[in-house]
C-alpha cells in the first residue's frame, strides 16, 4: 500500500514539474536536447523573479524602463569567484517581441546595460556567472519591467 502511495506522489510531483516548466518562456522552438531538458528542470529550483543560486547574483534587480530610465540601467553580475558572465537560455520576452536589449558595458564581463527594446512587456533574463576557469558557478534571475512604449 505505501508503495503504491509514494509511486504515485513521485508521479504526481514530475507532472506538476513537468507544468510549471512548460509554462516559463523559452528562447527556443521545438524539442530540446536531453540535456537542455535537465537544465530546464533544474531551473525550475529558484523564484524565476530576482533569485538564484550558488554563488550567483545580479543587481540591481528587478529593473523597471521608465520614461525617466530609458536610457538604460546597468546592472552587475556578481559573486564569490565570479569574473565573467553570460546570458543563460531564458532570456524572452512575455509577449514573444523584443521588449529588452542588453550589452556589455565598456568590455566588463560582468556589467550589462539593460536597455527598452522596441515594444513595451516584461521579461525574465537568465545571468549565469562565470569564474577564471570557464565554469558556471551559478545563475540568476533578473525580472525587467519595460514600460517605455515606442
Amino acid at each position: 500500500m505505501f508503495r503504491k502511495f509514494d509511486a504515485l506522489a513521485a508521479a504526481a510531483g514530475l507532472s506538476l514539474l513537468a507544468a510549471c516548466t512548460s509554462v516559463e518562456p523559452s528562447a527556443q522552438t521545438g524539442p530540446n536536447p536531453p540535456s537542455q531538458q535537465w537544465r530546464q528542470l533544474s531551473a525550475v529550483g529558484p523564484d524565476k523573479s530576482c533569485a538564484g543560486t550558488r554563488r550567483a547574483k545580479v543587481t540591481p534587480c528587478p529593473v523597471r524602463l521608465t520614461h525617466r530610465t530609458k536610457h538604460g540601467i546597468v546592472i552587475t553580475v556578481k559573486g564569490r569567484g565570479v569574473v565573467d558572465s553570460e546570458i543563460g537560455e531564458i532570456n524572452s520576452c512575455y509577449n514573444a517581441s523584443n521588449c529588452f536589449n542588453a550589452d556589455r558595458v565598456d568590455g566588463s564581463k560582468t556589467e550589462w546595460l539593460i536597455t527598452p527594446g522596441q515594444s513595451c512587456g516584461r521579461a525574465i533574463v537568465e545571468f549565469d556567472a562565470m569564474n577564471a576557469h570557464g565554469h558556471r558557478v551559478g545563475y540568476y534571475f533578473l525580472k525587467i519591467d519595460n514600460n517605455v512604449c515606442p
